[in-house]
């Protein structure tokens, strides 16, 4: 499945060898352990909610949470963004990369070709989802710009942020992984990140 269309026509292709692509997928994988931690934080925060939003520390919680949130979209909308400059290096320029001149061929083994090539399709399916769109136009006119938004029936929740946003990180997991370009330090961080979020709440809870 090709993701470039005809009226995309004037989409460039920015990244041009096989060093700038794995580090490119480097920077989507820590993109991906941040948008896990920010999923896990809000999540994991439920029990101790309630009782912060009637505490005289409202103000600044519900700051906190609209920052999260606000992160969370442009971590999100960005990776799957028009490519149009040289120096873009978002998920929709790794993709336009391998989908160029078979160049699948050159992935290192049969499992690891097996993984970006499922990670390729999602990234189809996933600039088709209805879901995009509306967090684009949320991410532009509240995050990105300041303009009038107005909330209705159409706005997105935050489970559907946070589905979405699940989608994005197992592609650029399985990216990075079928590519051999998960950072070495951040190797863990995807699984620890859940017992970090309730380390953090920990301190919010009563006894």
């Amino acid at each position: 499945m090709n993701v470039t269309t005809a009226k995309n026509s004037k989409l460039i292709a920015p990244i041009k060898d096989w060093t700038t692509l794995r580090e490119a997928a480097a920077d989507g994988y820590r993109d991906a352990v941040e948008c896990r931690s920010l999923i896990d934080i809000y999540q994991s925060g439920q029990d101790v909610f309630l009782a912060l939003n009637s505490s005289p520390a409202a103000p600044a919680f519900n700051c906190l949470c609209l920052a999260l949130s606000y992160r969370l979209q442009l971590l999100v909308v960005r990776a799957y963004g028009d490519v149009r400059r040289e120096d873009d290096r978002n998920l929709h320029a790794v993709i336009m990369f391998l989908q160029a001149d078979s160049r699948l061929d050159n992935v290192a083994s049969n499992s690891n070709r097996s993984l970006v090539e499922g990670a390729i399709r999602r990234f189809g399916f996933a600039r088709k989802d209805s879901r995009l769109p509306r967090l684009k136009k949320m991410r532009d006119k509240k995050v990105a710009h300041i303009a009038v938004y107005e909330y209705g029936p159409d706005s997105p929740t935050y489970q559907e942020l946070f589905e979405f946003a699940e989608v994005t990180i197992e592609i650029w997991k399985d990216l990075a992984s079928g590519l051999n370009a998960i950072p070495t330090n951040l190797g863990a961080s995807m699984e620890g990140s859940e017992a970090a979020a309730k380390a953090f709440w920990k301190h919010w809870a009563k006894p």
